[in-house]
């Protein structure tokens, strides 16, 4: 058993090593200029694969890494707005950093910056939600249903006693 645990890790880090040798062959130089940003290239998908599978098998007990889960849906939500993508883009003009000598580390460090911003604005949001929404779960959606078989109901006693009028 421990042998083909063994095995399945090292073939995981094999398909890893293979996306990273690619990667690295296609750079001429090392500037995030020449790295290939076109989604679904079979490197990304060699790398995520591997990535993935070598990580699901691990079992996490950390409150650190189950916040950052619980929230990696809520930044993805937030940095991919219109307009706070606009906003990051007027606060970190890469185009500039692109031939820089410092360039991959000024990437990486606008790249922590964008998910610390969203995880604190995430945070915000789950606290306000456990303040407001659920507190009363349940309760907005039954006001809300009251009120919608309230107005229906008037409809329905309108257009009913208009085609009584009408006979």
């Amino acid at each position: 058993m421990r042998y083909n645990h063994r095995r399945r890790l090292r073939s995981q880090y094999v398909i890893l090593a293979l996306g990273q040798h690619f990667v690295f062959a296609h750079w001429q130089k090392l500037t995030l200029q020449n790295f290939p940003f076109d989604h679904w290239m079979i490197t990304e998908v060699m790398m995520g694969f591997a990535l993935f599978v070598l990580f699901s098998k691990m079992s996490w007990h950390s409150k650190f890494v189950n916040v950052l889960a619980g929230s990696a849906f809520g930044i993805y939500l937030i940095h991919t707005y219109p307009s706070i993508q606009a906003t990051w883009a007027s606060l970190f003009p890469m185009p500039r950093v692109y031939n820089g000598a410092w360039s991959i580390l000024t990437g990486l460090l606008a790249i922590l910056i964008i998910y610390v911003g969203c995880l604190i604005l995430d945070l915000i949001r789950q606290g306000l939600f456990k303040l407001t929404i659920d507190k009363h779960r349940g309760k907005l959606f039954e006001r809300f249903y009251g009120f919608l078989t309230r107005k229906i109901a008037s409809i329905q006693k309108r257009y009913i006693s208009k085609e009584e009028a009408q006979q």
